[in-house]
């Protein structure tokens, strides 16, 4: 039920919730179900927000398709996430700014490979370069990146700039070049 869900959120306090009303797609087995109500999912939003004050709440893009102003209203019900709608003109903009990245990675000193999918890039270093190492180097420098196995991982969000992308390498070939 839906009071055991709210309960079950209580419970495992996370630091994010993403609720939206259901909407059938006639290519699915769910085709002949009806679609959730905006209005139950503003209620929740609600509920979620008095029970978890901290809790990043997103008024999502299914809120937006079942009502013309659902994102609005989820935003008004305690939603403080915004989901934005993904336009051709911005994936373009993310592809041309993940290629930049990627292409300054691997002249980086020290770097083997570059891998990943878009924005999400896997580096892999010479024998001898520990990832970790860079990680910290990293991070001490400002530029908030991960670990993945042997690999330095660096996840920006899709809104990242040019000057974003020229500081993070610039951190890293500072970093790389005193190894």
């Amino acid at each position: 039920t839906l009071t055991q869900d709210l309960l079950f959120l209580q419970a495992l306090q996370p630091h994010m919730v993403g609720i939206g009303p259901f909407l059938p797609h006639h290519q699915t087995p769910f085709a002949h179900h009806a679609p959730g109500s905006a209005e139950q999912t503003l209620f929740l939003l609600s509920c979620i927000r008095l029970m978890l004050p901290q809790v990043l709440l997103p008024a999502t893009t299914a809120l937006g398709t079942a009502a013309a102003d659902g994102r609005e209203r989820g935003i008004l019900a305690g939603a403080n996430v915004v989901m934005k709608k993904l336009t051709d003109e911005m994936l373009a903009d993310v592809r041309a700014k993940a290629a930049a990245l990627r292409a300054g990675l691997a002249k980086l000193p020290h770097v083997q490979e570059v891998s990943g999918l878009g924005l999400m890039v896997g580096i892999a270093f010479e024998e001898g370069i520990s990832a970790k190492e860079v990680l910290t180097a990293c991070q001490n420098k400002g530029l908030l990146c991960l670990t993945a196995k042997t690999r330095l991982r660096l996840l920006p969000p899709l809104v990242l700039t040019n000057e974003d992308i020229e500081k993070a390498l610039n951190i890293l070939n500072e970093v790389l070049s005193a190894l």
